[in-house]
């Protein structure tokens, strides 16, 4: 059986696109500010910055790599903020730290055996030289590596979780209804608890 939706629920945009984005685009900051602490400190020769700058300019030398893969870093992780919102709303029906980690965990997956062979082998097509052992998530690069790129996704998934905010009938209701109160909301056609408590009997349903 269906998961019935009030009237209120079905006019909410599918996604939060704007939060979405921009929680896409903390995560991301997150999660490379992570990365670049033990890059920095010599734990890690891996940046997220110069995986990217280095693929789209074609060369692992140049003072404006890691500003370009900084830039194609927030664009890829605002785009990764719409798959997670995809999954608040549709598959968990909720955000929060617990949903984003669950989210991470196929993020983890898709990203040892989708993006990152995919970004090796243009790497290996391009011919810049930069991490040719890459491996597994970093394997090739060392345990610590490995590790700190799967706790990386597990900060960007925790972060977005929790700044992504309610979905559909959440946001609906902190929009319509001041704390507490309950019934027909004006969009709807009602009147708010204190203009006429008997809206409060009525809830509009749709759905099997």
């Amino acid at each position: 059986m269906p998961r019935k939706l009030t009237l209120l629920e079905l006019k909410q945009q599918p996604i939060f696109w704007f939060r979405a984005v921009v929680v896409g685009l903390i995560g991301t900051l997150i999660m490379m500010a992570w990365v670049d602490i033990f890059y920095l400190a010599g734990v890690t020769p891996f940046s997220y910055e110069l995986y990217l700058g280095s693929l789209l300019r074609g060369t692992q030398y140049g003072g404006h790599n890691w500003t370009v893969g900084f830039l194609a870093s927030l664009l890829v992780g605002s785009i990764f903020g719409l798959f997670y919102a995809y999954f608040f709303e549709y598959v968990y029906f909720r955000a929060n730290v617990r949903t984003g980690l669950k989210v991470a965990f196929w993020h983890i997956l898709a990203a040892a055996l989708a993006f990152f062979p995919f970004f090796g082998a243009l790497h290996e097509f391009v011919g810049t030289g930069l991490y040719p052992d890459f491996g597994v998530l970093g394997s090739g690069l060392g345990v610590f590596t490995f590790v700190l790129l799967i706790l990386g996704h597990l900060l960007f998934g925790a972060s977005t979780g929790l700044l992504y905010g309610g979905v559909k009938i959440q946001r609906a209701r902190e929009a319509e209804f001041e704390p507490g109160e309950t019934g027909v909301p004006p969009s709807l056609g009602g009147q708010t608890k204190e203009e006429d408590p008997e809206d409060a009997r009525f809830i509009v349903y749709r759905g099997g």
